[in-house]
């Protein structure tokens, strides 16, 4: 009996190109975007400017993420700050300059805003370079990763509570009792300096651990509703403040929430939630700008008296605060290029609080005038290129090898890590742009010696015998995570 094979066989359609055809007719569409791109740079230079960071920035996080093994990275953080708010900067601000709230000292030239231009692309190449030395750990991490909410809910909850009340307590020491309440000047404090920068960064950190312990529903209600009561009062302790950090607790509370099983009505909650912090965001802002004196009862009394506070909407100052950086920057590479001293970097860069230096004294000399003080970059750009380069080349270093002892914490640990560093990244871009020096590398400071201090109490493994010795030299079963990569 004859047997007959049946083959099946794609049937051939119209639409079925051989692979040459389809790579040439990509090739062309190619070459045609990019001479109409060109055709179109020619009349609107801009353009190609614009196009040209926006595709270096790309290459710096392709290449940092490769080489990393994460795309969320400190590094990563810093260098689309400052490529995209130098393009903000360049080209945004001189549009809002006359609403932005800022110092009118700076001219808008071409030679500020071109000089600014080189100066945030040296940054940017310089901390990206220093942030891809360390690369990814070679070392597994002693727990396996888990999930955020699944990480938070280990943290015990008088250690929780503990971290939502040490950005609160930094704060009362910096700024006193009476001064969160009242205060000549929202930055005036009566405490060490380091304990108002210390706050700052630990403020979103302590936020989003209370956010998480809030919205867990596996906590005692005790613990839950401890952690509302302190995370009302580290709003508060922001508003008193008067700084722009008020408008990371909605988002860090809507982070928490989404993490925490939270799904039902997600979109609505992240529009909400983006509405709250485009109008906490310039609170600060408007009664900072309008009242005599700064805390909490000079600000509600503004905001009682000119309810219109509440709602008032300006981008110009929101907006201007951070671009404003950019014209500030190319002017002190104007007035000051290559001219400030080495006596002045070193109090700069040194890590010990202002009391044990001379920053009472340099500070003095670092601004354009008693109402503009420099900002990182400007001030870099005074000490020389070389302290420029090498300084952002250092932080980069600095940074990624942070990041990367984490990956040898355990998961609680690491978790709590990268929320710092990850809020000390932030800060620091913001102070780039905006403030001296010694004030975004504080920063830097705090966030390394915390991930330094945790890698020190972190148990370390002793695959010899297959178990963990801790900080204390006590041992446990090492758990069998796999091989390690």
């Amino acid at each position: 009996m004859a047997v007959q094979r049946i083959e099946n066989r794609a049937t051939p359609t119209s639409f079925d190109l051989p692979r040459w055809t389809i790579l040439s007719a990509a090739a062309v569409a190619v070459v045609v975007a990019v001479y109409l791109l060109l055709r179109t740079t020619a009349h609107a230079p801009s353009m190609l400017v614009a196009s040209g960071v926006l595709v270096a920035t790309y290459v710096q996080l392709h290449l940092l993420r490769s080489r990393t093994g994460v795309l969320a990275h400190p590094v990563t953080i810093v260098v689309c700050g400052i490529n995209l708010g130098g393009l903000g900067g360049y080209f945004i601000f001189p549009m809002i300059a006359s609403s932005a709230q800022v110092s009118s000292a700076i001219p808008h030239t071409p030679d500020v805003y071109n000089g600014a231009a080189w100066i945030f692309a040296v940054a940017s190449i310089s901390l990206w370079a220093g942030g891809m030395v360390p690369g990814r750990s070679n070392k597994r991490r002693l727990d396996s990763p888990a999930r955020v909410e699944r990480v938070m809910s280990t943290i015990p909850a008088y250690q929780a509570l503990l971290l939502g009340i040490v950005p609160i307590a930094l704060a009362v020491v910096g700024f006193g009792p009476h001064g969160l309440i009242e205060r000549s000047h929202y930055l005036a404090g009566v405490g060490p300096r380091f304990t108002i920068s210390a706050a700052s960064m630990f403020a979103p950190v302590g936020v989003a651990v209370l956010s998480f312990v809030l919205f867990d529903g596996r906590r005692r209600f005790d613990a839950r509703l401890a952690a509302g009561a302190l995370l009302a009062i580290q709003t508060g302790v922001l508003f008193a403040i008067g700084t722009r950090q008020l408008a990371l607790v909605p988002a860090l509370i809507f982070f928490a929430w989404s993490q925490t099983g939270h799904r039902k009505g997600l979109r609505t909650m992240g529009v909400t939630t983006a509405g709250f912090v485009w109008w906490w965001i310039q609170i600060p802002l408007n009664v900072r700008s309008t009242s005599g004196g700064a805390g909490l009862s000079p600000f509600l009394h503004r905001l009682h008296e000119h309810p219109e506070l509440w709602y008032q909407s300006h981008p110009g100052p929101v907006f201007g605060n951070l671009l404003f950086g950019v014209p500030l920057t190319g002017q002190i590479a104007l007035l000051r290029g290559d001219t400030l001293p080495l006596h002045t970097f070193v109090t700069s860069i040194n890590p010990l609080p202002g009391m044990f230096t001379d920053w009472s004294t340099v500070n003095q000399d670092l601004g354009l005038n008693q109402f503009t003080p420099f900002n990182a970059l400007g001030e870099l750009a005074g000490y020389g290129w070389p302290y420029a380069i090498g300084t952002m080349l250092v932080i980069g270093l600095v940074l990624g090898f942070a990041y990367r002892v984490t990956d040898q914490l355990t998961a609680t640990m690491s978790t709590i890590a990268t929320l710092a560093l990850t809020s000390a990244s932030a800060i620091f871009t913001c102070a780039l742009l905006q403030y001296n020096l010694r004030s975004g590398l504080r920063i830097v400071w705090y966030a390394l010696a915390l991930v330094v201090v945790m890698r020190l109490l972190s148990p370390r493994a002793d695959r010899r015998d297959g178990r963990l010795t801790d900080f204390y030299g006590s041992q446990r079963d090492c758990p069998d995570d796999g091989p390690s990569s």
